[in-house]
């Protein structure tokens, strides 16, 4: 799980050049977090047999996934109101998933919990907690 700053993704949409204070601020209004999903043996996890046929899997994954993922902060469960699903077709070791939360006032000062309501690898719940370095 790696946040994704605002000065970051402000700085990408802008082709290179640097974020003005403004856009920075405006950038905060969103959470933005990246999961990376790898496998020990095989990089491309829709490739790994299971119950569902490998199309469920793919629309699970580009779709329906973004129904199980939430961000706590602080006591504030958020909805994921952004997702992008990056599939790497074997180049990289893993999936790559972008997310998107609106931010709750004083979200810097507080712990993040991205929840995952597991319901394709059967793990049951997943939390995991960001360190949040980069705010501080």
């Amino acid at each position: 799980m790696n946040f994704e700053s605002s000065e970051k993704r402000m700085k990408i949409a802008n082709g290179g050049k640097l974020p003005d204070k403004n856009q920075i601020i405006e950038g905060e209004k969103l959470l933005c977090y990246e999961l990376r999903i790898s496998h020990k043996i095989e990089p491309d996890i829709l490739k790994i047999p299971n119950e569902y046929t490998f199309e469920q899997r793919v629309i699970h994954f580009a779709s329906d996934f973004q129904n199980d993922i939430s961000l706590i902060v602080g006591t504030d469960t958020l909805p994921c109101i952004l997702y992008h699903f990056e599939r790497s077709f074997g180049v990289a070791p893993y999936l790559s998933i972008h997310t998107g939360f609106i931010s709750p006032k004083n979200w810097k000062k507080l712990p993040h919990h991205l929840w995952i309501r597991d319901e394709y690898f059967h793990f049951g719940d997943i939390h995991l907690e960001n360190l949040y370095s980069e705010f501080n």
